[in-house]
């Protein structure tokens, strides 16, 4: 009884936690980063306009089978199903059935993903590079990488501290 209140407390403070640090870089966001982007948005739709990017040799539109919120609710109910199955040991069929739907997208992902995603993001900063817009987005990049930086340092830094005050314990720093 004790490990399932420990485990309850532990997934309730780390979801607490994602929505305070989830919340936090939304707000740092819009303070430090809205208008900017906003611009940058503007001038982007002009600079489209004016100049036409690369052209795309041929063009694969695949339409997703699921919307997101879809796929998560059946991503849950179905490991939810999978679970209560094993433990009634019942469903060896419908657990089998998923465990190689699971390696065979394992294995295409691990084959092709990183082949694909390699092609499409030479392609993306070849045509940013061809439309000149390669050091801008280089530049925010850089900007919002030491933002999450010293925002995480900042967060982590606040969580010991208010940990250390709650519990009333010393906090001594060790080099």
């Amino acid at each position: 009884m004790e490990r399932e209140k420990l485990l309850g407390i532990t997934t309730l403070l780390a979801y607490l936690s994602t929505i305070v640090a989830g919340t936090l870089s939304y707000l740092m966001a819009i303070s430090i980063f809205f208008q900017k982007f906003l611009i940058l948005l503007h001038l982007q739709r002009w600079n489209i306009l004016k100049n036409l990017l690369a052209k795309i040799y041929f063009d694969i539109p695949v339409a997703p089978m699921f919307d997101v919120t879809s796929t998560i609710i059946f991503a849950f109910i179905m490991g939810l199903s999978i679970s209560g199955l094993e433990i009634m040991e019942k469903g060896k069929l419908h657990i089998t059935f998923f465990e190689n739907f699971s390696k065979i997208i394992t294995k295409l992902l691990h084959i092709n993903y990183s082949v694909a995603s390699c092609l499409y993001f030479f392609g993306t900063f070849m045509n940013m590079t061809y439309d000149g817009q390669i050091f801008a987005t280089l530049s925010i990049f850089l900007k919002v990488f030491i933002c999450v930086i010293i925002l995480h340092i900042l967060y982590t830094a606040g969580l010991f501290i208010f940990c250390g005050e709650a519990f009333r314990k010393k906090i001594h720093l060790s080099v």
